[in-house]
């Protein structure tokens, strides 16, 4: 009887076991889902918010930009206020003032102080820079790459620009005749750089 009963014994404790590790693991996965979904609940949340925050923030970018476009007094304010702007929604950006046959360079940012100067200086003859005529010609953006052919080699030179790099040119139209470009590059958010021209 004393081997029957510990038979039993062993037998009802390995069952119980059994049961308290399926019972362990059916908590465990029960909590798991629990906090699963629940991280997954506080992640949409945020993450919503996060996006609210970004959208309020480019919204109040933009209009500020466009606020100051409007209000500068004079075309010299009015173009340095237009790249500055243009600078918040790329890596660089420059403005072109353009005459019959030239772009000229103005106001720039996004370029070490050494290379301001030598951009200002810059006269690039549209006969030698594709994508800056295609842009005057078009009235239209252009995005290129920036290799001499397409933006000359002193722009390249002046810029730092590599052959792979790109390049996008918004031209700034007044009376269907185009007066500057204004030239972005590295990472562009093209659409406000529209917006602003």
């Amino acid at each position: 009887m004393a081997s029957s009963a510990a038979s039993l014994r062993e037998i009802l404790e390995t069952r119980l076991s059994r049961l308290v590790v399926e019972i362990e693991g059916l908590f465990e996965n029960q909590l798991s889902s629990q906090v699963t979904a629940e991280l997954e609940q506080r992640v949409a949340r945020i993450s919503a918010a996060v996006m609210e925050r970004a959208r309020g923030e480019v919204a109040d970018q933009l209009n500020q930009g466009a606020r100051r476009i409007r209000q500068a007094p004079d075309a010299e304010q009015l173009a340095a206020t237009l790249v500055e702007a243009a600078s918040l929604f790329a890596s660089g950006a420059a403005l072109f003032y353009v005459t019959e046959s030239a772009a000229r360079g103005g106001p720039v940012r996004g370029l070490p102080e050494a290379q301001i100067e030598a951009f200002r200086n810059l006269e690039i003859p549209l006969s030698s820079a594709a994508a800056l005529a295609q842009a005057v010609r078009s009235r239209d953006p252009v995005a290129t790459v920036t290799s001499h052919a397409e933006l000359s080699a002193d722009l390249a030179a002046v810029a730092g620009h590599t052959a792979e790099g790109r390049a996008f040119i918004y031209p700034v139209v007044v009376a269907e005749r185009v007066l500057a470009l204004l030239y972005a590059w590295g990472n562009v958010q093209g659409s406000a750089l529209e917006l602003f021209t």
